[in-house]
Protein backbone atom coordinates (compact mmCIF):
# COMPACT_ATOMS: atom_id res chain seq x y z
CA UNK A 1 0.00 0.00 0.00
CA UNK A 2 2.98 2.31 1.05
CA UNK A 3 3.78 2.04 -3.04
CA UNK A 4 0.44 2.70 -4.37
CA UNK A 5 0.43 6.06 -1.87
CA UNK A 6 3.91 7.10 -3.41
CA UNK A 7 2.74 6.14 -6.69
CA UNK A 8 -0.46 8.28 -6.70
CA UNK A 9 1.87 11.09 -4.88
CA UNK A 10 3.67 11.26 -8.38
CA UNK A 11 0.68 11.11 -10.27
CA UNK A 12 -0.44 14.35 -8.31
CA UNK A 13 2.57 15.87 -10.15
CA UNK A 14 0.64 15.31 -13.58
CA UNK A 15 -2.54 16.93 -11.96
CA UNK A 16 -0.63 19.96 -11.08
CA UNK A 17 1.34 19.78 -14.53
CA UNK A 18 -2.17 19.12 -16.24
CA UNK A 19 -3.63 22.25 -14.74
CA UNK A 20 -0.76 24.78 -14.99
CA UNK A 21 -1.00 23.77 -18.41
CA UNK A 22 -4.35 24.47 -19.04
CA UNK A 23 -3.99 28.24 -17.49
CA UNK A 24 -0.85 29.07 -18.59
CA UNK A 25 -0.33 27.85 -21.95
CA UNK A 26 -3.71 28.04 -23.62
CA UNK A 27 -2.02 28.09 -26.46
CA UNK A 28 -0.39 24.79 -26.27
CA UNK A 29 -3.82 23.21 -27.34
CA UNK A 30 -3.24 24.73 -31.09
CA UNK A 31 0.15 22.82 -31.28
CA UNK A 32 0.50 19.73 -32.84
CA UNK A 33 -0.80 16.47 -30.83
CA UNK A 34 2.23 14.91 -29.17
CA UNK A 35 1.83 11.47 -30.80
CA UNK A 36 3.07 12.84 -33.98
CA UNK A 37 5.46 15.13 -32.96
CA UNK A 38 9.10 14.12 -34.55
CA UNK A 39 11.91 12.89 -32.37
CA UNK A 40 13.76 15.66 -32.64
CA UNK A 41 11.21 18.57 -31.67
CA UNK A 42 11.31 20.63 -28.94
CA UNK A 43 9.77 18.60 -26.18
CA UNK A 44 11.12 18.76 -22.75
CA UNK A 45 10.18 16.38 -20.06
CA UNK A 46 9.85 16.90 -16.59
CA UNK A 47 11.27 13.42 -14.42
CA UNK A 48 10.76 12.33 -10.66
CA UNK A 49 12.26 9.67 -9.11
CA UNK A 50 11.96 8.48 -5.11
CA UNK A 51 13.17 5.28 -3.77
CA UNK A 52 11.32 3.18 -1.15
CA UNK A 53 13.26 0.45 0.83
CA UNK A 54 10.40 -1.61 1.92
CA UNK A 55 10.35 -5.54 3.34
CA UNK A 56 14.06 -5.71 2.45
CA UNK A 57 13.56 -4.55 -0.85
CA UNK A 58 14.23 -1.56 -2.77
CA UNK A 59 11.67 0.20 -4.91
CA UNK A 60 12.54 3.19 -7.64
CA UNK A 61 9.10 5.15 -8.56
CA UNK A 62 9.71 7.03 -11.65
CA UNK A 63 7.04 9.28 -12.88
CA UNK A 64 7.51 11.36 -16.45
CA UNK A 65 5.63 14.00 -18.17
CA UNK A 66 6.27 15.30 -22.19
CA UNK A 67 5.74 19.11 -22.39
CA UNK A 68 5.58 20.77 -25.80
CA UNK A 69 8.01 22.60 -24.62
CA UNK A 70 11.00 23.66 -21.86
CA UNK A 71 8.83 26.46 -20.44
CA UNK A 72 6.27 23.29 -19.83
CA UNK A 73 8.38 21.71 -17.91
CA UNK A 74 7.19 21.05 -14.15
CA UNK A 75 10.22 21.42 -12.02
CA UNK A 76 9.15 23.92 -9.52
CA UNK A 77 5.84 22.42 -9.99
CA UNK A 78 6.78 18.66 -8.92
CA UNK A 79 8.71 20.07 -6.24
CA UNK A 80 5.59 21.51 -5.09
CA UNK A 81 3.34 19.16 -5.24
CA UNK A 82 5.44 15.90 -4.63
CA UNK A 83 5.20 15.75 -0.56
CA UNK A 84 5.98 12.91 1.19
CA UNK A 85 6.92 11.62 4.52
CA UNK A 86 10.08 12.13 6.78
CA UNK A 87 10.95 8.19 6.17
CA UNK A 88 10.93 8.10 2.01
CA UNK A 89 13.94 9.74 0.34
CA UNK A 90 12.56 12.87 -0.99
CA UNK A 91 12.28 12.93 -4.72
CA UNK A 92 14.78 14.23 -7.23
CA UNK A 93 13.40 16.04 -9.78
CA UNK A 94 14.53 17.30 -12.93
CA UNK A 95 13.72 18.50 -16.50
CA UNK A 96 15.42 16.70 -19.62
CA UNK A 97 15.78 17.31 -23.26
CA UNK A 98 15.93 13.84 -23.93
CA UNK A 99 14.66 10.34 -22.94
CA UNK A 100 16.14 6.58 -22.56
CA UNK A 101 14.66 4.72 -25.44
CA UNK A 102 12.98 2.54 -22.92
CA UNK A 103 11.19 5.66 -21.15
CA UNK A 104 10.19 7.54 -24.93
CA UNK A 105 8.78 3.88 -25.97
CA UNK A 106 6.35 3.87 -22.83
CA UNK A 107 5.11 7.31 -24.03
CA UNK A 108 3.95 5.72 -27.04
CA UNK A 109 2.18 2.89 -25.16
CA UNK A 110 4.83 0.31 -25.88
CA UNK A 111 5.15 -3.04 -24.02
CA UNK A 112 7.52 -3.04 -21.43
CA UNK A 113 9.41 -5.60 -18.92
CA UNK A 114 6.60 -4.31 -16.76
CA UNK A 115 3.18 -3.47 -15.79
CA UNK A 116 3.16 0.52 -16.04
CA UNK A 117 0.80 3.61 -15.74
CA UNK A 118 0.40 5.53 -18.69
CA UNK A 119 -1.74 9.52 -18.83
CA UNK A 120 -2.88 11.28 -21.48
CA UNK A 121 -4.85 13.82 -22.35
CA UNK A 122 -6.56 14.71 -25.38
CA UNK A 123 -7.56 18.64 -24.50
CA UNK A 124 -3.20 19.43 -24.78
CA UNK A 125 -0.48 17.44 -26.33
CA UNK A 126 0.83 15.69 -22.69
CA UNK A 127 1.48 12.35 -21.87
CA UNK A 128 2.79 10.95 -18.56
CA UNK A 129 4.28 7.57 -17.16
CA UNK A 130 4.64 6.04 -13.90
CA UNK A 131 6.68 2.99 -13.71
CA UNK A 132 7.78 1.18 -10.41
CA UNK A 133 11.22 -0.31 -10.82
CA UNK A 134 11.89 -3.70 -8.47
CA UNK A 135 8.48 -4.95 -8.77
CA UNK A 136 7.85 -8.51 -10.34
CA UNK A 137 5.55 -8.75 -13.34
CA UNK A 138 2.60 -9.96 -11.09
CA UNK A 139 3.18 -7.14 -8.68
CA UNK A 140 3.76 -4.33 -11.09
CA UNK A 141 -0.15 -5.44 -13.00
CA UNK A 142 -1.32 -5.76 -9.41
CA UNK A 143 0.04 -2.03 -8.37
CA UNK A 144 -0.83 -0.78 -11.46
CA UNK A 145 -4.70 -1.63 -11.78
CA UNK A 146 -4.93 -0.18 -7.64
CA UNK A 147 -2.86 3.60 -8.89
CA UNK A 148 -5.52 3.57 -12.18
CA UNK A 149 -8.70 2.57 -10.26
CA UNK A 150 -7.21 5.10 -7.25
CA UNK A 151 -6.66 7.88 -9.85
CA UNK A 152 -10.35 7.91 -11.09
CA UNK A 153 -11.50 7.61 -7.38
CA UNK A 154 -9.45 10.66 -6.03
CA UNK A 155 -9.23 12.89 -9.35
CA UNK A 156 -12.36 12.27 -11.16
CA UNK A 157 -14.63 15.05 -9.11
CA UNK A 158 -11.89 17.73 -11.27
CA UNK A 159 -13.21 19.46 -14.47
CA UNK A 160 -9.49 19.25 -15.25
CA UNK A 161 -9.06 16.00 -15.72
CA UNK A 162 -12.13 14.86 -17.91
CA UNK A 163 -10.04 14.80 -20.72
CA UNK A 164 -7.57 12.43 -18.85
CA UNK A 165 -7.30 8.97 -20.29
CA UNK A 166 -5.39 6.71 -17.53
CA UNK A 167 -4.15 2.94 -18.36
CA UNK A 168 -2.02 0.06 -17.54
CA UNK A 169 0.13 -0.86 -20.44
Amino acid sequence: MKLVVAAIALLVLMFGYNAWQKNTHAAAAATPAVNSAPANSSMAFTEARQTIEMGGRSFDLVMLIEAPSRAGCGEELARKYLRFGEKESKPTVMCLDQLEPRYRAMLDKQPAELTYFHLSDTSIPARAVSVIWGLNAEESRTICGEMQRDFTRSFSYDPNLKNMISSCI
